[in-house]
């Protein structure tokens, strides 16, 4: 949908923020937040009836512990936020543009304040803020780009909207205490105190911070779910001169087709293969999807756009379809839970057939029909319904669904394994590798099937690469390649020691817990199977095969099996990955698994020569 989580997180998390993220979060580090304080006055219509606008003012009094040093504060604000004032001693604010990479356009805007801080002289950044569009006031992150030791937010809510505003607390940690009071004209205030609040930092392997930050959901700016769909339907009412040729388009395109299911699959792919994704982020374009035919004459769009396209395609020839909003993984609460513009960042588009609803994603190329992405499997969907909604949710799939399926054919040939790689891959397995391959300039793409079918041996030489089913419509996808593995195999004495590595993949990893304060996110759900055969050279025979290998826990599911007999050894092996959260306080445990794992997968045959 291109909705900018920006204004979601209101610029609590700042651009600064953005940077500082990557830094590590230690409260000794020099420049820290002493004291912060955050009011936020809702100001009511002048019928008392509605919000009008948000008055923002904020402090941030900034410490150097040991050295003298820089400090940056840092708002975002656009058509729609305002940024009043803004000061800090000795620096005047500095205003820039802020587009995404991405980002075709982007009307977001910083304003920015950096300042020296003395040693023992606290330093304060000051910062008024009008949001004059309620509908983007939405959220408000307690975190900040710097650890913060004390920080006091309160949410001023006026007599007459008591009754139709309220908060949702989210990700909230035992150093957050919160209050509610009447004030003396009868508004109610909301008052959290924050103390030793680490600033977030981004974490290899972590869930997405908009979804673990402590944060406030203020909703009631849209009464209900219905008032949001009001809203943001309105946007898609815009009458289409030129709906036409997308009629035409879409009849010709299907001229064949003697089924619904044909048709669904020759314009979803028609659209993923020859509309380019290119994210909008302005002003109300940021919820008012492209019209059908401007989005078919620029031959690009975002996930509005390209939604609106795929509708009205579907649309012409017979088809129910209807578009969807949805929040994808990184949005953790339901429209139902709080109906704001915060719940979703996606559109999709849906086919309804009686009680039946499918899901395509127009942006999710090389993903077959019916396979939705693991970014949006389980996640509520704000469906239309005319003057009404659908709340439905996406399916949750099985891992079988992607899988990447390895068979090898090797033999011996000094230090090297020798022999033939056939990858499978399917679901989204595929769709990952295909939109990589298709990302990279034609004279990278050798480069990147090289890359990844050597992986991970690092000497490894590839050649003779074929590729098939690589196109948005094909299923599967496969890949044969003639492999020389260089260091694979020792020869010591009488005996060749041959590391196959069965499972070649690196998303089963240890992570370094040092000062880590994020909970882990594994790979997406897929499995991973493998069907190697060794031949035993003339004169040896086998002395060792490794031991039988399986672990199922709430994470993985593993199984390694060698076999042999005269003339060949055989390695069977599989890995699927079920569960992707793994919390901070089992870390421990999984890199222990990861670690078994990583062994059971570097076990060496032993083979001995015959004596005769």
């Amino acid at each position: 949908m291109a909705l900018n989580l920006k204004y979601r997180l209101l610029t609590t998390i700042s651009a600064l923020c953005l940077i500082t993220l990557m830094a590590s979060a230690k409260p000794d580090d020099n420049i820290v937040l002493e004291n912060v304080e955050e009011i936020y006055t809702i100001v009511a219509s002048k019928d008392s009836a509605v919000i009008e606008k948000v008055k923002v003012n904020k402090e941030l009094t900034f410490t150097a512990q040991r050295v003298d040093e820089k400090a940056y504060a840092t708002e975002y604000y656009n058509s729609y936020i305002s940024v009043d004032k803004a000061s800090a001693p000795g620096t005047k604010p500095v205003y820039l543009s802020d587009i995404d990479d991405g980002i075709f356009y982007d009307d977001s805007k910083l304003c920015g304040l950096g300042f020296e801080v003395k040693k023992g002289k606290p330093a304060t950044a000051k910062f008024e803020l009008t949001f004059n569009s309620p509908e983007y006031f939405t959220t408000i992150a307690l975190a900040e780009s710097y650890y913060t030791r004390n920080k006091i937010v309160k949410i001023i809510v006026p007599q007459s909207l008591v009754s139709s505003i309220s908060v949702v607390e989210k990700s909230f940690q035992p150093n957050i205490v919160s209050s509610v009071e009447s004030g003396k004209k009868g508004e109610r205030i909301y008052t959290y105190k924050v103390t030793n609040m680490e600033k977030i930092k981004r974490e290899e392997a972590a869930p997405e911070i908009s979804a673990i930050v402590p944060r406030i959901y203020v909703i009631g700016h849209f009464a209900d779910c219905q008032a949001l769909y009001r809203y943001l339907h309105a946007f898609t009412d815009e009458p289409d001169p030129g709906i036409e040729e997308v009629n035409k388009l879409a009849q010709e395109l299907t001229i064949d087709c003697t089924t619904q299911e044909q048709r669904i699959s020759r314009l979803t792919h028609w659209v993923q293969q020859y509309i380019r994704y290119i994210a909008v982020e302005h002003g109300e374009y940021g919820h008012r999807p492209d019209l059908a035919s401007e989005v078919l004459r620029k031959r690009y769009g975002d996930c509005k756009g390209m939604s609106s396209l795929l509708k009205a395609m579907l649309i012409a020839v017979g088809i129910d379809a209807r578009l969807a909003w949805i929040g994808t993984r990184a949005i953790e609460q339901d429209w139902s839970e709080v109906p704001s513009s915060s719940s979703g960042n996606h559109m999709i588009c849906s086919v309804v057939d009686g009680d039946s609803i499918l899901f395509i994603d127009g942006t999710a190329s090389f993903l077959p029909i019916g396979n939705y992405s693991y970014n949006i499997q389980g996640q509520q969907a704000l469906i239309e319904n005319g003057d009404t909604y659908m709340l439905h949710r996406v399916p949750l799939q099985s891992p079988d669904n992607n899988c990447d399926s390895l068979r090898a054919v090797m033999a011996i040939d000094g230090d090297c394994l020798v022999g033939t790689l056939d990858n499978t891959l399917s679901g989204s397995s595929r769709m990952t590798f295909c939109s990589a391959l298709n990302r990279n300039d034609v004279a990278y793409r050798n480069d990147f099937l090289l890359s990844y079918m050597s992986y991970p041996r690092k000497n490894a030489e590839i050649s003779n690469i074929k590729i098939s089913g690589d196109s948005i419509t094909d299923v599967l996808t496969t890949l044969s390649v003639q492999s020389r593995e260089h260091g694979a195999c020792q020869h010591l004495g009488d005996a060749i020691y041959v590391e196959l590595l069965p499972l070649r993949t690196k998303i089963i990893e240890t992570y370094d817990l040092k000062d880590r304060i994020l909970d882990i996110r594994l790979p997406n759900p897929k499995v991973l199977m493998s069907d190697f055969t060794l031949a035993i050279p003339e004169g040896f025979a086998v002395d060792y095969i490794p031991e039988e290998y399986c672990i199922d826990n709430e994470w993985i599911e593993a199984h390694i099996a060698y076999a042999f007999d005269r003339k060949n050894v055989t390695c069977k092996a599989s890995l699927k990955i079920k569960n992707t959260l793994v919390p901070l306080d089992r870390a421990k445990e999984w890199n222990k698994i990861a670690r078994q794992f990583s062994q059971a997968l570097s076990q060496q045959i032993t083979l001995k020569k015959i004596n005769l």
